[in-house]
This record gives C-alpha cells, structure tokens and sequence, in this order.
C-alpha cells in the first residue's frame, strides 16, 4: 500500500498460490497444482490513483511484488490486465512484460511435471500480461513457456 498524508494512492497485491490452483487441486491434479504454486506469482491487484500516475509509483509497487516473487522462489510473474484502459499495455511493457492478444490463453509448460496448462482468460477485453523473473525463459515448439 502507497500513502499521502495516510491516505492510500496505490496498493498492489499478489500471492504464490493463484486462483486456478484451487480448480486444479479440486480435480484431482494435485502434482501440478504444487507446480503452479510453487513456480507461478500471479498479481491480484495493482492500482495507482489517477492522480499519481506516470510518477513511477506503479513501477515501485510492481518492483516489490517482483522481488517478493523472486524471494520466495517463483519462476514467473503473471497478471491479468484490462486492455481497454488506457496505457497499461505500454506501462506492462515498460517494465519488460510479455504482452498475449486478448482472450490468448497463457500456456506454460511444467518440465518437473511433463505437463502442459493452459490460463484461458474468458474475457475478451482482457489480456494476460508476465514476465520470467530468471535469466529467460524457453520457448517450446508450440510456442509455451518452459518452466
């Protein structure tokens, strides 16, 4: 949380343990839903007030999910973004962000497991947005991201 004179103008959010990890434990893929937890730092929230924008606060806050990422072991940050608001395509990109076309699915390939997933987003207006927090990461054939 960002505060000006105790007032909140920006808060960031993001935990290990992405939603769709809850889905793929309930269907009884327990291996891959430890991967996912375990590889994956998904972004529930990132905001900056209106008013304080284009300042770098949006930078700052995305900068420290990163480094708690990183700290606690992911191999990539993901989030999910509204491509019709304006400029976060290009702020995403900024801070050297992977941007998919909406309602692209984000396909990442489990190596440890030898198994493919596929993060539909249902929402055609949004788009998946991440970057591998390594030195890389490795492309497969069909074109997922190697983890």
């Amino acid at each position: 949380m960002a505060l000006e004179d105790d007032r909140p103008i920006g808060c960031a959010f993001g935990s290990n343990d992405p939603e769709d990890v809850l889905h793929w434990r309930a269907a009884g893929h327990a291996e891959l839903a430890q991967a996912i937890s375990r590889r994956l730092f998904m972004v529930h929230q990132l905001a900056v007030a209106a008013t304080h924008r284009r300042l770098g606060l949006g930078a700052h806050l995305l900068g420290g999910l990163e480094l708690h990422a990183r700290q606690s072991g992911a191999d990539l940050i993901v989030l999910i973004f509204d491509t019709t608001a304006p400029g976060l395509d290009c702020f995403y990109r900024s801070q050297s962000c992977e941007i998919l076309e909406p309602g692209q699915a984000l396909v990442i390939e489990f190596s440890e497991i030898k198994r493919l997933c596929h993060f539909r987003q249902r929402k055609v207006r949004y788009s998946w947005a991440y970057k591998f927090l390594g030195t890389g990461p490795e492309m497969s054939h069909d074109g997922a991201i190697c983890l």
